[in-house]
């Protein structure tokens, strides 16, 4: 299986187990938006920049870019 293990000697035995995974607690998107915008989701939401695309201006092109 592939799994990994404890080795440990209690006395004259050797245990042999399944090690325990450490896993970091899943966030939902949600809370990655407030973490990221550093603002309530009610706020990230009714930002008007989310809703409405605008187009941006990048510039001259610099090397063989063709649009």
């Amino acid at each position: 299986m592939n799994d990994p293990v404890e080795i440990t000697a209690e006395g004259d035995l050797i245990i042999i187990k399944r090690a325990g995974r450490k896993r970091r607690a899943k966030k939902s998107l949600e809370e990655r938006l407030v973490e990221f915008y550093k603002k309530p989701i009610d706020e990230i939401l009714s930002e008007e920049s989310l809703h409405s695309p605008e187009e941006y201006d990048w510039g001259k092109p610099v090397g063989k870019e063709v649009w």
